[in-house]
């Protein structure tokens, strides 16, 4: 028999994933999907049984996608399989079967707003809508070639990749968006900033990108390090009713890291000019 309730799916179940779901659990029947941290390949055939799963428990109400890795887990190719890969076939794999009222989110994060997330627009269209299967076949992707020994160069490697995973992410949710609306449903997409999870607190903790982290949530007007909670709330909120005049959009839950950004370019812009 069908939950004539609604399913709430959660792929990825680390610590936002889990505070989604206990903050938009009630009344819902909750279906949670992760991956294993020795299978960090993502196929198109997994989310195609996830979702035919969830068809036979009863409508989809939410989606939630928060899988990801981060720069001090892996290497630049598992991201992009993982953060990129995986984020687009989730959202190609669960638009069949999104109905009037479905609300998927996407969890992006403000490296796709910053300066290592830039990418030519040709490449930002192929991003936006290139079939899963076609996604990663481009030059860009190659780091083979990328093979310092050095601790910061590796690092960086594998920042500029988490930072294209996730202006991928931005985009490929705003590319949805129409095809999405013509059935009733919406897509959009939230850009974390620093959130005190386990990964979040040991790239606070990292010896190369750790001290500009700490330097930037001083600079920002909220002075704190965010809570899986912050995130949960904003997902809820873009999943509900209340949000039904919202999609195609990121939104930045970051205690204001990328305003205290631009605020400090302006102000070294500002002071060369005297």
């Amino acid at each position: 028999m069908k939950n004539t309730a609604g399913v709430l799916v959660v792929v990825g179940s680390g610590g936002i994933g889990l505070a989604i779901a206990r903050r938009m659990g009630s009344g819902h029947h909750i279906v949670l999907a992760d991956f294993s941290g020795k299978q960090l390949e993502t196929n198109m055939e997994s989310v195609q049984n996830l979702v035919q799963h969830v068809a036979k428990i009863g409508p989809i109400r939410a989606i939630a996608h928060t899988a990801g890795l981060t720069p001090v887990q892996t290497s630049a190719d598992q991201i992009y399989q993982v953060n990129l890969l995986g984020a687009a076939q989730v959202i190609e794999g669960g638009f069949p079967q999104a109905t009037a009222g479905t609300a998927m989110v996407v969890i992006s994060s403000i490296a796709g707003h910053g300066k290592h997330s830039e990418v030519s627009p040709e490449f930002e269209k192929h991003l936006a809508i290139a079939p899963s299967n076609e996604l990663l076949l481009r030059p860009e992707f190659d780091t083979s070639k990328d093979n310092s020994d050095e601790a910061a160069k590796e690092y960086f490697s594998r920042m500029i990749a988490y930072a294209v995973s996730k202006r991928a992410n931005i985009v490929c949710v705003q590319a949805a968006a129409s095809a999405w609306g013509n059935k009733g449903a919406r897509i959009n997409s939230v850009s974390p900033g620093a959130i005190a999870t386990t990964i979040g607190r040991q790239e606070i903790a990292g010896p190369i990108g750790g001290p500009a982290i700490k330097e930037a949530i001083a600079r920002t007007p909220a002075k704190r390090i965010g809570s899986p909670i912050d995130i949960a709330n904003v997902v809820a909120f873009l999943s509900s009713p209340e949000a039904s005049f919202i999609t195609g959009n990121d939104i930045m839950v970051d205690g204001g890291w990328v305003m205290g950004l631009v605020r400090q370019m302006a102000e070294t812009t500002l002071a060369g000019e005297k």
